[in-house]
């Protein structure tokens, strides 16, 4: 179903505040009830999520609305994603191949708010990545167990693009200190609060460089399980970052 312009503007334009979704949801209500219902569910279920006593009734209301009708609110998108995921009423988040996303990212974000993306198959594009004006909607990106290594992370960094992320995940990348190094050191990760870097190559000289740089005080998170750190390594990364760390 074709929306408002206005409205879904809006919604496109301030994707953190549940307001034009709300307005959006009034538009609904006479067309197409249940997407309405399920818009003011989803928004009251992403703030209560953190008192499971309230979830219960509103989340098996949930699972019955997108029972009937997930497939046709998620529409042509079914063809190019391997999954997706409703976040306050619309799908926000999805996870495909790069050649997917390379052939129908402008129809897809132009159809869905997507704040969260995860793609495989990336090989030796991040170059693409890196002058894509559209990461700047993103708030978590998911690369990992794409092959990146210290270059390719290197390029993403360089980026001023990755300017709103809030997560990213470079696990199983082939990243080394220099990687690291890059992440550090990049004026364009000043919003980014966690960070995930298991299993790759980083060692105590990566580390040195994180643990001075801005980005470790920005930090709620990050995890850097099955990298080559010794005891000493740990012990100095989780003094200075105390419950933040997983190693």
């Amino acid at each position: 179903m074709r929306f408002p312009e206005a409205y879904w503007r809006a919604v496109l334009r301030r994707p953190d505040d549940d307001q034009p979704r709300l307005r959006l949801a009034d538009w609904l209500d006479f067309d197409d009830p249940d997407r309405a219902e399920f818009i003011r569910l989803q928004c009251q279920l992403h703030w209560t999520s953190a008192h499971p006593e309230l979830v219960g009734d509103l989340d098996n209301r949930e699972r019955e609305l997108l029972a009937q009708h997930e497939l046709d609110w998620v529409g042509d998108l079914e063809q190019h994603v391997d999954y997706w995921v409703f976040q306050r009423g619309f799908v926000e988040e999805i996870a495909l191949s790069f050649d997917s996303y390379f052939q129908h990212a402008d129809a897809i974000l132009a159809e869905h708010p997507i704040r969260e993306l995860h793609l495989r198959g990336l090989r030796n594009r991040t170059p693409y990545l890196a002058r894509a004006e559209e990461m700047l909607r993103y708030h978590s990106l998911d690369l990992s167990e794409n092959l990146l290594r210290d270059q390719g992370v290197q390029v993403l960094a360089r980026s001023p693009y990755l300017g709103n992320l809030r997560r990213l995940n470079l696990s199983s990348t082939g990243l080394g200190d220099d990687g690291l190094r890059a992440l550090a050191e990049s004026p364009h990760l000043g919003r980014l609060r966690e960070l995930y870097l298991c299993d790759n190559r980083i060692s105590q000289a990566g580390l040195s460089a994180f643990l001075n740089s801005p980005l470790r005080s920005r930090l709620a998170k990050i995890s850097l399980r099955y990298n080559d750190l010794d005891a000493k390594s740990v012990g100095l990364l989780q003094e200075s970052l105390g419950s933040a760390v997983w190693v």
